[in-house]
C-alpha cells in the first residue's frame, strides 16, 4: 500500500515539473516574442522603408519590383527633427523605375543610344528623385534613353541573372554595371540583410570547380506584410496590436517553420554552401556580362561607386576586352580632405546646428558627378 503511494506521488512530482516546465516555457517564449514585437514595431517606425506595395517575393531573384506600381521611399526619422520623409517612386510595366511624370508606360521607347544600367540601391538611386539618378542623367547627356533597372540590396547574383535576361532583349548600346565590395559580399549569402525578417536570395556555390546559381532557399514573405503603413504615423497601443497580428505573427510563423527547414537540410547537404572565393565570383561575373554585351552588339561600362574609402577596382576589370572601367571616386573626392567633409556633401543631410546625416546614400549632386563621370569616358572611349 505504501509503495503505491509513493509510487502513485512520484508521478505526481512529475507532471508537476513536466507542466512547471512547460508553463515556464510558454511564459519564456511569449517574453520574448513581445519583447521583439515591441523592439520591431519602433524600429520600423524609425528607419527607412518602403511605402506601398512596391515590392514582391520572387522565386528567382528573391524580391523583385512590382510592374505597373507607386510608392515612396521613406527616409529615416531622426529625433526632434521634422523634414518630409517620403521620395515617390514608380515602376513601370516592366519593373524598372521610371520618372514620375514619365508619360509612357514603359522606359523603353526606340530611341538611340539606349543606355541599360544594372546594380544595387546606388544604381537604382535610393533617395533621390528619378531623374537625378546617374542613369537617367547618363540616357540624357548622350541625348538617348535609359533603362534603370538597379534594385535595392541586389548582388553580384542578381545583376549577372539581370544581364542574361535583359541585354538579349533589349540589345542597348551601353551597359552600365555597377561594381561595390558590398555587391561580391552579398552574392555569397543565402540572405540579403534586413531589419525585420528573412530575405532569402540567389547565391554562387562551387560543383566541380565552376560556379554555379542557387535560387532562394525559400520564398520570403517580407514584402507581402504591410511595413511601410506603420512607419508614418505616431505610435499607440492599438495600432500596436494591429502591426502584432497582422505583421509580427504571421511573419515569424512564416520565417521560423521555414528557417527550421532550411536549418535541417543545410548540414544534410541538401543545400550547398556559397562560395567564399571573391576573385572567381568577380571574374565570373563581369567576364560573363561582357560576353553577352559582345554577343548583342553591345558596350560594357563598369561603374564603380563606393563611399569615402578608397575603391579599389580589382585588375581583372581593366583586362577584359572592349570595356571601358569607371572608377568614380577620384572625381567625388576632388576638393575632399576628410571622410565627415565628403559625406556632408554628398550624403542627404537634414537639420542645422548640427547637420544630421539621414542616409549615407549618393544624393543629386554626386549623382551629377558620378554621371558627368560615366559620359566623359564613354565619350573618351569611342574616339579612341
Amino acid at each position: 500500500m505504501h509503495k503505491e503511494i509513493s509510487n502513485l506521488t512520484t508521478k505526481k512530482k512529475i507532471t508537476f515539473s513536466f507542466i512547471a516546465f512547460l508553463t515556464f516555457l510558454i511564459i519564456f517564449t511569449v517574453a520574448i516574442n513581445l519583447y521583439e514585437s515591441i523592439k520591431i514595431y519602433y524600429d520600423v517606425k524609425k528607419h527607412s522603408i518602403w511605402l506601398g506595395n512596391v515590392h514582391k517575393p520572387d522565386f528567382k531573384y528573391g524580391y523583385a519590383p512590382v510592374p505597373n506600381s507607386f510608392g515612396y521611399e521613406l527616409y529615416s526619422a531622426e529625433p526632434n527633427l521634422s523634414y518630409d520623409r517620403k521620395i515617390p517612386l514608380r515602376y513601370d510595366k516592366n519593373g524598372f523605375r521610371i520618372p514620375i511624370k514619365k508619360t509612357e508606360s514603359s522606359s523603353i521607347t526606340n530611341k538611340r543610344p539606349l543606355v541599360l544600367a544594372l546594380g544595387c540601391s546606388f544604381t537604382y538611386g535610393a533617395k533621390v528623385p528619378a531623374t537625378n539618378t546617374y542613369t537617367y542623367l547618363v540616357g540624357k547627356q548622350l541625348d538617348g534613353e535609359s533603362i534603370n533597372a538597379g534594385v535595392s540590396a541586389y548582388g553580384l547574383t542578381q545583376i549577372l541573372m539581370k544581364a542574361k535576361e535583359l541585354i538579349p532583349k533589349y540589345k542597348p548600346d551601353y551597359i552600365l554595371v555597377q561594381y561595390s565590395s558590398w555587391l561580391v559580399d552579398r552574392a555569397q549569402s543565402y540572405f540579403i540583410p534586413t531589419r525585420f525578417g528573412r530575405l532569402p536570395q540567389p547565391y554562387f556555390y562551387e560543383k566541380d570547380g565552376k560556379l554555379k546559381i542557387h535560387p532562394p532557399v525559400f520564398l520570403a514573405k517580407e514584402h507581402k506584410v504591410s511595413l511601410g503603413e506603420y512607419s508614418i504615423t505616431n505610435p499607440s497601443f492599438i495600432e500596436y496590436i494591429s502591426f502584432v497580428f497582422n505583421t509580427f505573427i504571421p511573419l515569424t510563423i512564416h520565417d521560423d517553420i521555414n528557417m527550421l527547414l532550411f536549418n535541417i537540410k543545410k548540414p544534410l547537404g541538401i543545400i550547398p554552401k556559397p562560395t567564399h572565393n571573391e576573385k572567381l565570383i568577380v571574374d565570373f561575373v563581369y567576364k560573363k556580362i561582357n560576353d553577352i554585351a559582345v554577343e548583342n552588339g553591345s558596350k560594357l561600362v563598369i561603374v564603380g561607386l563606393g563611399g569615402a574609402e578608397q575603391l579599389d577596382m580589382p585588375d581583372i576589370l581593366y583586362k577584359l576586352p572592349n570595356v571601358t572601367v569607371v572608377n568614380t571616386h577620384d572625381a567625388l573626392m576632388k576638393g575632399i580632405r576628410t571622410v565627415k567633409e565628403y559625406y556632408i556633401k554628398y550624403s542627404h543631410i537634414r537639420g542645422n546646428n548640427p547637420l544630421v546625416i539621414v542616409d549615407i546614400h549618393p544624393n543629386s549632386h554626386a549623382h551629377q558627378i558620378i554621371a558627368n563621370t560615366i559620359v566623359e569616358k564613354i565619350k573618351y572611349s569611342t574616339k579612341m
